[in-house]
């Protein structure tokens, strides 16, 4: 049987305090992981880290390996 908690009852009131600090700790420290996650995926992700195609289809295009038939620019990307 689970007994409903008596905040007038003073070790009632401050085991709840000690778990509400409990909880922020664990949700600080989980949003910083996931804070620190999404900055290194940020990186990752980044524009300038990739190479310019337009070199590349040049090439492709000069030594008559390809032609280009549309241009294509990304609107979105999902990352699994």
């Amino acid at each position: 049987m689970v007994t409903p908690l008596d905040h007038r009852d003073p070790v009632a009131a401050r085991r709840s305090d000690v778990m509400a600090a409990w909880r922020r700790d664990v949700m600080a420290a989980w949003r910083r992981d996931v804070m620190a996650a999404w900055r290194r995926d940020l990186k990752q992700e980044a524009p300038w880290a990739y190479k310019d195609i337009g070199p590349v289809v040049s090439s492709l295009l000069g030594g008559g390996v390809a032609t280009s038939v549309a241009e294509l620019r990304p609107l979105l990307t999902v990352k699994k």
